[in-house]
């Protein structure tokens, strides 16, 4: 049986690619995943290093298809560890070379959406909206129960703002390097097809987020159905 340790690998994940190469690189690799249902549910689970994958080399690949991909001189790393960033840019230009720190933060509710994944891994499906009901432990038997409702999209989105907000602030006081972006990521495949959704992100990032003391040199929103990206400059306006 194929482990994901025959696929993943950190010396493979931490080869320097270009734009191109890298958005290659995690499309194949996740093919390889997607193909075989016991490696589908363990990167479900964000077991190994299916957590570093997903929550940090795709939108890797993300940010390298929305910014970068007409520029061949930019070569992309990721970093597994526990460093003040998950990738490095680089930009090669005349034999020197610049470089951008990349730090990533999830704006989920991980908690549930970890219990959706065990019940996909359970029953072949999963409603995307939802109450989760979990009775017992995983030590004593869990059982996991999701009530299929109607939601309202202005809610959804009034949520999804919220843990945007937390996502971001979370990192505004740490000490990371001036040349760091912090990418925050986030669900858009729910509630926010409508562009005058992805308006309300704008805005609400621009008007609340931005202004606060950030000491790094960009702050990106990412959306991980590949819609949304918005960027803003945060040094030079503090």
């Amino acid at each position: 049986m194929v482990q994901l340790s025959d696929i993943l690998t950190i010396e493979d994940i931490e080869i320097e690619r270009s734009a191109r190469d890298l958005i290659s690189w995690w499309e194949h690799k996740n093919n390889q995943i997607s193909d075989d249902d016991d490696l589908r549910k363990v990167a479900r689970l964000k077991q190994g290093l299916a957590k570093e994958f997903y929550e940090e080399i795709y939108p890797l690949s993300l940010l390298a298809a929305k910014k970068f991909t007409e520029n061949p001189r930019a070569r992309f790393r990721p970093v597994i560890g526990n460093q003040r960033f998950d990738a490095v840019i680089r930009d090669i230009c005349c034999g020197t070379s610049t470089e951008i720190l990349i730090e990533f933060t999830s704006a989920i509710d991980g908690y549930t959406d970890s219990l959706r994944m065990e019940y996909m891994n359970e029953h072949g499906h999963v409603p995307a909206t939802g109450h989760v009901q979990v009775a017992g432990t995983k030590k004593t038997g869990r059982n996991l129960d999701i009530t299929l409702s109607a939601v309202c999209r202005d809610d959804e989105v009034s949520k999804t703002l919220d843990w945007i907000g937390k996502a971001a602030e979370k990192k505004l006081n740490k000490p990371y390097e001036p040349n760091t972006w912090i990418v925050v990521v986030f669900d858009d495949h729910i509630g926010f097809s409508q562009e005058d959704s992805r308006e309300r992100v704008l805005h609400y990032v621009a008007n609340d987020i931005v202004p606060l003391k950030w000491k790094t040199e960009k702050l990106v929103v990412l959306g991980t159905s590949g819609r949304t990206f918005f960027e803003f400059n945060t040094r030079l306006r503090n």
